[in-house]
């Protein structure tokens, strides 16, 4: 007796062992592997970051979440970032560590699933499969990982409660209560999947506990462990006068899903969303597991339980990708269950071929599967060695700020790189920058600070007007607190343009851009990124004011404006005032005033650009672009810094032909390779006195019957004849022309017996057709010399001589 019991006693002890020792190589695995992504920059343009570092910073700093600064998300992650930031300090590899040790904790609670599931040392497969899939592809401080540690914890909770329920022990409602309140942990880290998990989990819990008495106390007991996290926090925020700020931020949240939807037209299931292997696999297990639920008799509560949790990933995971055009698919990160879920399905199949074929045809199935999974494993394990060999030969390592990173993307790193430098000559001790629409780890890895209430605004394009007012609020804070610094990490609202018109997707620039384009100048531009700084008025510049669209010019009449030596100009009423240091909206804010309108009724433009050093030289820019004229510029300076001054193209224009006259030299540029490529072959450095031509498009360019027979003379590169389309102007004459010694505001047009003298310069400035009239068959145009006297005379004999 004494030896059964030895041996009875050994035996659970081997087991135990054994089990132990598959906990071992999970965390240890992930671990190892993991510990090498300490100093992983995710990305270097730092968009698919989730906003949470600087908001957990500000917490830590006293400041409250709603209520100071803005946040669509859920609070979990803040609160939970702002504990780790007070005890280990503020900085992404800090933030590193942290999801490292999330992930970790999120692939043991998967392995305990799987072998609760499993049994069997194969219940390894699904974390190492996950963690190779998974957590590189989102490495990040992500609510997928804060959300699936909650997520797993409350399933495997309740299937512990519902398995003891079963065996007649009533003594365990602790665990169901604490599975109540890991679901309501999930609602404060992502809001979807809380409300998703609730649903399901009351759902699995009413139909697979009801034939036991108390149904309605067990709910009331999971329901209390939802509420009491959710509670906590809606009393947090109601002290700290918090409450309507969250409510006002999840409404237009709300305002944001169905445009959001509709412009990416994206089904709930569809050949898009399915076309990678891990959302495959995320639509097959989802199937499977509804399947499973509707057909699959004396399913027991373990399996139950793991096809609901496939359910409720899926449902939250779709929701993120029918609202968002993420580059990264969020799928990676929700997808562990799914290869439990397909583990097992195999496991089910051996024991099918056990009951209805022969043993040999068993061990031989038994064999195969059992070699496949160690293959699996093996693999898993070479892919895991050699991704850490990469990470330490070959991928790129740098230093940003005293700080190591590495990263995939060298060439968006070298980019970063160069931005932080070139942006720490013109910032200095000024750190007080606003980032849009970036992420919040620029400013941890820029070493910046951010005064507003937003450290993350996504530029939302088409569907803008259903946030106007959250837009409005920003740009009333730029103004407000003066914020002298923007960055961007995008094109201009008018290369969007450009690239949604040729692409057949509408765009709407919103009220940020459009406020940053108007007012701020920018002074630093490497790749996609861009320092942007305030205009302030000085003497000399050159104001035109003009009425919006729809305002008659009786209210608001046209005019210019020249700020006097003193900062001097005058104002309606002649009243004086001094603008010297002032920001172009303040000044519209005072002409409004002086109107007696509102100040978006007013458009004001000034030639004035501020230079970034004292290495500065001029160039022209001509053609079809909405601000041409002369643009100062720094040394490498590039194409495309040259046309963010000038507005960027018209709508019309052909960007595979922009023309450089440089001395004698004519460069021609495909700059659509570089809008398609950004390889800087095609974005040259320009050189003073650099004349840039965007020609009109294609169809334009093109000479067609009863065409226009126009004479040009005077500075130009070419005198001579030249035919142009019914509807050309004078801009399509001459843009490609222009000289730096020519007198544009003295351009003389001889049409029959009449002499027409156009202010040009007007017209680059203003844009207005007025100064760029239609030209006739016949026109004779001549550019004459800054200070040149001449007549028509002169202008035909100069005419008679070039026919000869």
């Amino acid at each position: 007796m004494d030896n059964k019991i030895v041996n009875v006693f050994k035996s659970k002890e081997l087991k135990l062992i054994k089990t132990l020792s598959l906990y071992f190589i999970v965390s240890i695995v992930s671990i190892l592997y993991l510990s090498h992504f300490t100093h992983f920059l995710f990305a270097t343009d730092v968009a698919n970051d989730e906003g949470v570092m600087s908001g957990a910073w500000r917490i830590v700093q006293g400041q409250v979440i709603y209520r100071d600064f803005f946040e669509f998300f859920a609070p979990g992650n803040f609160f939970l970032l702002a504990i780790i930031y007070k005890l280990f300090g503020y900085s992404l590899i800090v933030t590193n560590k942290a999801v490292i040790v999330l992930d970790v904790i999120c692939n043991i609670l998967l392995f305990q699933i799987s072998y609760m599931m499993l049994k069997r040392w194969y219940a390894i497969i699904p974390p190492l499969l996950f963690l190779i899939i998974g957590f590189p592809s989102w490495f990040i401080f992500s609510h997928y990982w804060t959300t699936s540690v909650t997520f797993l914890t409350a399933l495997i909770l309740l299937t512990v409660y519902m398995e003891r329920l079963a065996a007649s022990d009533t003594s365990t409602i602790t665990y169901l209560f604490l599975s109540g309140f890991f679901v309501g942990l999930t609602g404060i880290f992502l809001q979807s999947a809380g409300i998703y998990t609730t649903v399901v989990l009351l759902i699995v819990l009413y139909f697979r506990t009801r034939r036991y008495e108390g149904i309605v106390k067990r709910i009331a007991v999971f329901g209390t462990g939802i509420a009491i996290p959710v509670l906590a926090f809606v009393l947090y925020l109601l002290l700290n006068n918090a409450f309507m700020p969250f409510i006002h931020s999840q409404i237009i949240l709300l305002k944001l899903y169905p445009p959001n939807t509709l412009f990416y037209s994206k089904p709930l299931i569809s050949f898009y969303n399915v076309i990678t292997p891990v959302k495959l696999m995320i639509v097959v297990s989802f199937i499977g597991s509804i399947g499973f639920l509707i057909f699959k008799k004396n399913a027991s509560n373990k399996e139950v339980v793991l096809f609901a949790g496939n359910i409720i990933f899926f449902l939250y995971t779709w929701h993120w990708l029918t609202i968002s055009n993420s580059v990264i698919d969020p799928g990676r990160a929700t997808s562990g269950l799914s290869f439990t879920f397909i583990i097992y399905c195999v496991f089910l199949f051996t024991g099918y071929i056990k009951n209805h074929y022969s043993v040999p045809v068993y061990k031989l199935a038994d064999l195969f599967i059992h070699g496949a999974f160690i293959v699996i494993a093996a693999i898993s394990i070479i892919i895991i060695y050699k991704d850490i060999s990469n990470i330490r030969t070959k991928v790129f390592h740098f230093t940003l700020n005293n700080a190591s990173y590495w990263t995939y993307d060298e060439d968006g790193a070298k980019d970063l790189i160069k931005f932080n430098n070139e942006s720490e000559r013109i910032l200095g001790n000024d750190r007080e920058v606003f980032a849009y629409p970036l992420a919040s780890t620029l400013y941890t890895l820029l070493n910046l600070r951010n005064t507003t209430k937003y450290d993350i605004i996504v530029s939302f394009g088409q569907i803008a007007s259903g946030v106007s007012g959250l837009f409005k609020d920003v740009v009333d804070q730029l103004k407000r607190l003066k914020i002298k610094y923007i960055i961007t990490y995008q094109w201009s609202y008018k290369f969007i343009i450009i690239w949604a018109q040729r692409n057949g997707v509408g765009y709407k620039p919103n009220m940020i851009e459009k406020f940053i384009w108007d007012n701020y100048a920018p002074v630093v531009h490497v790749g996609l990124f861009n320092l942007w700084k305030l205009k302030l008025l000085k003497a000399g510049d050159v104001l035109t004011m003009t009425a919006a669209k729809g305002v008659s010019t009786k209210t608001v009449p046209d005019r210019q404006f020249t700020v006097g030596m003193h900062g001097n100009i005058t104002l309606p009423h002649n009243k004086r005032i001094n603008v010297s240091g002032m920001p172009l909206y303040d000044l519209k804010d005072i002409l409004a005033r002086g109107y007696g309108i509102p100040s978006d009724e007013i458009s004001i433009t000034t030639n004035g650009i501020t230079s970034i050093s004292s290495e500065v030289f001029s160039v022209s820019i001509t053609g079809a672009v909405y601000k041409p004229g002369r643009y100062s510029l720094n040394q490498g300076a590039r194409l495309t810094d040259v046309m963010m001054l000038a507005g960027g193209p018209l709508t019309t224009s052909d960007l595979g032909d922009v023309i450089i006259k440089r001395g004698g030299e004519s460069i021609d540029i495909n700059f659509l390779n570089y809008f398609q490529t950004h390889n800087n072959e095609y974005n040259p450095v320009i050189e003073k006195g650099d004349r840039i031509y965007i020609p009109q498009s294609i169809r334009q360019e093109k000479v067609f019957p009863g065409a226009l027979n126009i004479t040009l003379l005077g500075t130009i590169q070419k005198p001579g004849r030249i035919f142009l389309n019914k509807g050309a102007r004078l801009m399509d004459a001459i843009g490609r022309e222009l000289s730096p010694i020519a007198d544009l505001k003295n351009v003389i047009i001889i049409r029959g017996n009449r002499i027409m003298r156009i202010d040009f310069l007007k017209y680059i400035q203003t844009h207005n057709n007025g100064d760029n009239p239609l030209l006739e068959n016949g026109d004779i145009l001549y550019l004459p010399k800054t200070g040149e006297v001449i007549d028509k005379a002169q202008i035909i004999k100069k005419m008679r001589d070039l026919s000869k």
